[in-house]
């Protein structure tokens, strides 16, 4: 049990992100904050960014070396299918919104990118800010 709580610690962040991009998307749309309506593809884009470099994080810090690529391969579909049950949960189950196949390109976009970055991160000095 302690084991599997020590193996979370690194992960909480990404949930934290996972769970405010999900009610971000299921708020009704006049709820949505003005920030983040800016424009709604590039908000899918920084958010998934966003998510894919700090999923990647927890496992390049849970295991303290570079995920290899399939690991890399799985963190970012694995993202991008959650981008995709958020894009279901609005067409099916939100009225005020709906699922928008270019939503999920974009969300595949900045997972891309967010683990594109990570990599390139790695083997910089920034690294040791990670």
């Amino acid at each position: 049990m302690e084991e599997e709580v020590c193996m979370f610690r690194y992960h909480w962040p990404t949930i934290g992100i996972a769970f405010i991009i999900l009610i971000l998307c299921v708020l009704p749309q006049k709820e949505v904050p003005i920030s983040a309506s800016i424009n709604d593809k590039f908000s899918h884009i920084l958010a998934f960014f966003g998510l894919a470099f700090i999923a990647t994080r927890g496992v390049y810090r849970q295991f303290m070396r570079l995920p290899g690529f399939k690991v890399r391969l799985l963190v970012g579909i694995l993202i991008w299918l959650y981008g995709g049950l958020i894009e279901l949960i609005q067409a099916w189950f939100v009225p005020t919104r709906f699922g928008d196949w270019y939503d999920f390109i974009a969300d595949g976009t900045g997972v891309f990118l967010g683990l594109l970055l990570f990599s390139l991160v790695l083997k910089t000095p920034a690294k040791r800010w990670i």
